[in-house]
Order: C-alpha cells, then structure tokens, then sequence
C-alpha cells in the first residue's frame, strides 16, 4: 500500500502527512502494539479538529469502534488554552458487546442501578456499594425496570426519603429498609444480594 500512496501523494499537500503515519505505522508494528492494523487512507468524517493522526480500536462483534481518538493540536485555543493534546474516547456499550461476543463469561460480580432523590447521600451510596465490590450506575427513575432487565443487572436501589428500597429485575420484589448512613445502606444491600433464597 505504501508506495502506491506515496506516488499517488507525491508532490500535494498530503505527501508529509501520509510520510508521519508511515513512520507511525511502522513504530506501532516494530512494537506489536497490536495483533493487527488497517491504515485508511480515505477516511475523511468527523475530523474538522483534528491535527494529525485519527485512530479506532476495533474488535470483533459490535461492528463499530471500541474506541476512538487522535490529535487535535488546536482545539484548546477555542477555549483560551492553546496547548497541544491528543485523546481518544471508550465506548462502553461497544466494548461490552465485543466482550460477550468473545464468549468471555460475565464476572460474577453483582451489578446495581441506583436511583435517588438525595444527592449527598447518593453520591456517599455510589462509592460504599463499588467499595464493597458492586458495579454500580446511575439512572433516572423513568424506565429504570426494562433498562435494568436488558442490561443484566442483578437490581434497582432506590432511596426515597429516609428509605431504602431493592429490587430484584429477575423477581421483581422489592425489599426496603429504613435507611441510615451510606456504610449502613451498602451492608443491608450486600447481605440482600447475596441472601440464598432472596431471588
């Protein structure tokens, strides 16, 4: 592919650019930094900020990238802070999905949604619920049952008040308590979860 880009480049204001991701190219193969590479020379959408090289981390299943980035040398002057950067962004539902399609079994770790009326407190339960080894996310109240249910997750934790409430997306029952402090929530929510019998 490389010569026949560079004859094709030769002499035009790409001719520089295509020479910098050759060298890329081949600093990232001399280090195995991946199982294999595909170079696009006709990509051209979505890359009005960025300087130089654009990338995709791709995988098997989801059929678009896991993560995406490059170089966007000039996009902080917009904000007053010109600064050279390079970035990129993770797509979790894409990753998920290459994943499962991997065969991988899921971790056994048990996996809740929260919704909350009491921002303190919510934010203190987020943090005491993945210390005590829950995957924990946010959602708000509307859809909360069929989103939990299509994403796997084990149950809704939803504080009301001075209240507390689980439910469990596989049974639908819902068990509630009084509530207390966040060490307190995440102790009656673990031993919930992992309670045989409690569905």
């Amino acid at each position: 592919m490389w010569p026949k880009a560079e004859r094709a480049l030769k002499g035009t204001a790409a001719e520089q650019a295509c020479a910098e991701l050759k060298r890329i190219w081949n600093w990232v193969k001399e280090r195995q930094l991946a199982t294999s590479s595909i170079v696009d020379l006709g990509e051209i959408r979505s890359l009005n900020y960025y300087t130089g090289l654009t990338f995709h981390i791709l995988a098997h299943g989801p059929g678009e990238p896991v993560g995406s980035g490059g170089r966007y040398d000039h996009l902080f002057e917009q904000f007053g802070a010109g600064r050279p950067a390079a970035g990129f962004a993770v797509d979790l539902g894409n990753l998920c999905w290459a994943v499962n399609d991997c065969g991988e079994p899921r971790a056994a770790r048990k996996r809740v949604l929260l919704v909350s009326a009491s921002v303190d407190l919510f934010n203190q339960l987020q943090q005491e619920l993945r210390a005590g080894g829950l995957s924990c996310a946010v959602i708000d109240s509307s859809g909360a049952l069929p989103y939990a249910k299509a994403w796997g997750y084990d149950a809704i934790i939803a504080l009301q008040g001075k209240g507390v409430s689980l439910t469990r997306t596989n049974s639908g029952k819902t068990d509630s308590c009084e509530g207390g402090d966040a060490a307190t929530i995440r102790a009656w929510v673990l031993k919930a979860l992992n309670t045989p019998g409690n569905g």
